[in-house]
């Protein structure tokens, strides 16, 4: 509620005044209840509906409506006098309907003759269990409220808390948290340091995630103790520089709990993430198969999302692609809106390492609206950079670049350590679009040596760093990360990590003969693996080698397939790319008729513009708060796309365009 004597609350009660006073009784009604159904409201009273559905006191959405905010709500109430609210209650109560509003008429009821006692929570709890969703959110909300101390009051503060949650509403779930945290004792501590752990893990700072959701261990059951330990795992990797999990966490619960699937799932999860990311690839191996098993047999969400995530460390994507499908269908059968961001992370990842970005991108994008609508910024951040790594792959670095940028101050007010490292790689793909290998070798190395590397990135960031350290010239680099990224490969036998290991092998290889053996293992492999851009791609590389040893029909060849793959993906970028090397490689069919201004986009016209006016790049930088290289990544684009090869080229192309020739 705002401020007694603050200024706002004087200028709503100055407003409020100004109202007609039948129109100030309907606000009031309004401000009783979190929502209601406007034909209820017109029930209470026609005069001065108008006057109060046009005040900024209420916010009408279809058929319903409801104070404008919680304030402008508890404002409005606590400014009425108690005879004033009584007389709404009663109104309300008169209007409504007993049986398809239940638990608003049993409240309203109660309330219209002065405050519920504990016998109205007993009717609010049981009618609750047939209303829609909102209504029953609130009626056991209301339910606690009228509870008295103790651990009854505790348990429905708790599952106020945990539906508020699940509506996407962390911070009134937070709030419940807090007081349920004055009442109870035992299990139900331990259950209320759980669900505040998973809050604080997908809209808080994971690394206070893991302490409460380590110590919720400790006072619950063994199964929702093996539930909190899962997550208390899940927020150590997310926090990035915690120390590694202790094995004495889970094998005490495993040792103590019955052998259930829950318990199973947990102990072997946490053993061999443990195991597999120490280095024991044999015992995590074997340990990751049974969370597959066990994730796949079970019907839950979260549970697909961990078998998912095993499967990923295990080498296999496309079966780590298939659980995470089956954690989103599961999650939108169960309404699961908790964990359906999660799920939708899970997908846009494993579709990206599948060479799918379109799905990636569609999948992120989802993600992205249904991270925002449960409320979990953390799983927002994710999705962008997620969206961006998508788009990357795409060759589409405005974009990319765009949604890092959005990410970023969530990223680092979080201490989301492995969200950042993901960005940390989709910026260094971006540096590669841009032609900076330098750039992206600095940020790639942390990465993937030395106490920072992230065990997962070690091998999926691994081939755009060996490209970088070959474009970088440092052979030694490239050969060291090579050797152990060929050995992982082949371990998974999995056609598309070893296509990539053949692609870098390829082009480390300064031999041409090597370099072509390497080359067209690539592109069979690429072909078992069912890549599509990638496989464009290792044509356009291998083309360029061709062309380069004077093979030109033969670059061609490789350069028309890959054509007709990077339209089929409409990879814009990477389409420019492959018409640019056709050009070069003598190809007619590759040639556009004529520069066409219509081609470009709006950014890129008025960069094209100024740079025939005569202004250099970074005058054109300062002029459109750009950055340098920025600028010159648009200009290559333009080159590209309008088939010119300078600056004098541009001035004029832009010239004849401008006298109509």
């Amino acid at each position: 509620m705002l401020p007694v004597r603050g200024r706002q609350r004087a200028r709503l009660t100055a407003e409020l005044a100004a109202l007609s006073p039948e129109a100030r009784r309907l606000a009031l009604i309004v401000c009783c209840d979190t929502v209601l159904d406007l034909g209820v409201l017109a029930r209470c009273g026609e005069d001065g509906l108008a006057g109060c559905l046009r005040s900024e006191f209420v916010r009408v959405s279809g058929d319903e409506v409801r104070p404008a905010s919680p304030v402008v709500g508890a404002t409005v109430y606590a400014g009425a006098s108690e005879d004033e609210r009584r007389a709404a209650h009663r109104a309300l109560a008169a209007a409504l309907d007993p049986l398809s509003h239940r638990t608003q008429w049993i409240w309203h009821r109660a309330r219209a003759g002065g405050e519920p006692g504990p016998e109205v929570a007993g009717e609010l709890v049981e009618a609750a269990a047939t209303e829609p969703p909102e209504r029953a959110t609130e009626a056991v909300r209301r339910a606690a409220e009228v509870t008295p101390p103790g651990e009854a009051k505790a348990e429905r503060l708790i599952a106020a808390a945990g539906r508020y949650w699940a509506a996407g509403a962390p911070f009134p779930a937070r709030e419940l948290l807090r007081q349920a945290h004055e009442h109870a004792t035992g299990p139900r501590l331990g259950r209320i340091m759980a669900l505040r752990g998973e809050i604080e893990l997908r809209d808080g700072v994971p690394a206070l995630a893991r302490h409460d959701l380590s110590l919720a261990a400790e006072h619950l059951p063994p199964a929702e103790a093996a539930v909190a330990l899962l997550l208390a795992e899940e927020a150590r990797r997310a926090a990035g520089h915690l120390p590694e999990a202790t094995p004495d966490e889970w094998q005490t619960v495993a040792a103590a709990a019955p052998d259930t699937p829950p318990v199973r799932l947990m102990s072997a999860y946490c053993s061999g993430m443990h195991a597999a990311l120490s280095g024991d690839r044999e015992t995590g191996g074997a340990a990751l198969r049974r969370v597959v098993e066990e994730g796949t047999a079970a019907r839950d969400a979260l549970s697909a999302v961990r078998a998912s995530e095993a499967a990923m460390v295990l080498g296999s994507p496309r079966l780590a692609h298939d659980r995470a499908a089956a954690a989103v269908s599961r999650a939108r059968l169960a309404s699961d809106d908790a964990v359906l961001p999660a799920a939708l992370a899970q997908l846009a990842l494993t579709a990206v390492l599948l060479d799918r970005p379109r799905m990636a991108l569609a999948a992120a994008e989802d993600g992205l609206s249904s991270a925002r609508a449960a409320g979990q910024r953390n799983s927002e951040a994710e999705h962008l950079v997620l969206s961006a790594l998508a788009a990357a792959s795409l060759g589409d670095r405005d974009v990319a670049v765009a949604r890092l940028d959005q990410a970023a101050s969530r990223v680092e007010a979080a201490g989301l350590a492995r969200t950042a490292a993901l960005a940390q790689w989709v910026h260094a793909c971006v540096d590669l679009l841009d032609d900076q290998p330098e750039d992206a070798l600095r940020r790639l190395v942390p990465l993937l040596a030395g106490e920072t590397a992230r065990p997962m990135l070690r091998v999926a960031a691994a081939p755009q760093l060996v490209e970088a350290a070959i474009r970088c010239e440092q052979p030694v680099l490239a050969e060291e990360v090579l050797n152990r990224y060929e050995a992982w490969a082949r371990a998974t036998g999995t056609p598309a990590w070893q296509a990539f290991a053949a692609r870098c092998r390829a082009l480390y290889a300064e031999d041409f003969a090597v370099a072509e053996r390497h080359f067209q293992e690539a592109l069979e492999l690429h072909r078992a693996g069912e890549s599509t851009l990638e496989l464009a791609r290792t044509e356009l590389l291998y083309a360029r080698r061709l062309r380069r040893a004077r093979r030109s029909r033969e670059a061609r060849a490789q350069l028309r397939d890959a054509l007709r793959l990077v339209q089929a993906c409409q990879a814009g970028y990477w389409e420019e790319r492959v018409r640019a090397e056709l050009r070069a490689a003598g190809d007619s069919v590759a040639r556009r008729s004529a520069p066409s201004l219509g081609s470009l986009t709006p950014q890129q016209e008025q960069i094209a513009r100024l740079v025939a006016a005569g202004e250099t790049n970074r005058e054109i930088a300062a002029r459109l708060m750009l950055s340098q290289r920025t600028v010159e990544h648009h200009l290559r684009n333009i080159f590209v796309r309008l088939n010119l090869r300078s600056r004098v080229e541009l001035a004029g192309a832009l010239s004849r365009a401008g006298s109509g020739s």
